[in-house]
């Protein structure tokens, strides 16, 4: 029937990417095991630059739309 194939098709979707995550660190952990540390050495400076990224633009907007910046404070 038409009428349920976004229920399916939902349902399906909800079900996968908790199992896609997963799966994902399964292959992580077992790389992890195997002694493939070069493998996760290759992307740590991805990682530091994401976290930079990630800090550096919390800081900005919270200065940003907390008003403390360039002494914007609230009358």
């Amino acid at each position: 029937d038409i009428v349920m194939l976004p229920i399916i098709a939902e349902t399906a979707y909800s079900i996968s990417v908790p199992l896609m995550g997963l799966a994902y660190a399964a292959l992580a952990a077992l790389a992890w095991q195997a002694g493939k540390e070069s493998f996760f050495e290759t992307f740590s400076p991805i990682g530091r630059m994401a976290l930079t990224n990630y800090i550096m633009q919390s800081l900005i907007q919270t200065f940003l739309f907390f008003g403390c910046f360039f002494s914007m404070e609230a009358a």
